[in-house]
């Protein structure tokens, strides 16, 4: 009976692991924090996800500036951050060309952070 109870418990353990490990793979998790000039957290900023062109979702920084993205493979990204009062950034993710065998397990790329200089009256930045 003993045997039975610890093959079950290892069982149900390993289906709940890889049910786990599902979840997360197949995809890039960002997770970054958005930063004025002086290095304090942002909060209320805009962030909006491209995925080849095509708008994919709009999130706002919290109280402590984060914010999460889960990116799939094989394709291109444009994640914007903007905030009224600030130079609006860009950053182009592509996720192509990834080998099959490394996208099962996912990856994850966290604490990074993009910074945020205030707007200058009288002066214009142009993207590229």
């Amino acid at each position: 009976m003993f045997k039975l109870k610890t093959s079950l418990y290892i069982l149900v353990l390993f289906l709940i692991t890889s049910m786990a490990q599902g979840q997360d793979a197949n995809n890039l998790a960002l997770d970054a924090t958005v930063k004025d000039q002086s290095g304090g957290k942002l909060t209320g900023v805009d962030v909006t996800l491209m995925q080849d062109g095509v708008l994919v979702t709009k999130v706002k920084t919290g109280k402590n500036g984060r914010f999460d993205l889960l990116l799939d493979f094989d394709h291109e990204y444009i994640i914007e951050a903007s905030k009224g009062g600030y130079v609006s950034k860009k950053m182009y993710v592509n996720t192509r060309n990834v080998p099959e065998d490394e996208q099962l397990w996912g990856y994850e790329y966290g604490g990074f952070a993009v910074d945020l200089f205030q707007s200058i009256e009288g002066c214009r930045f142009f993207n590229s």
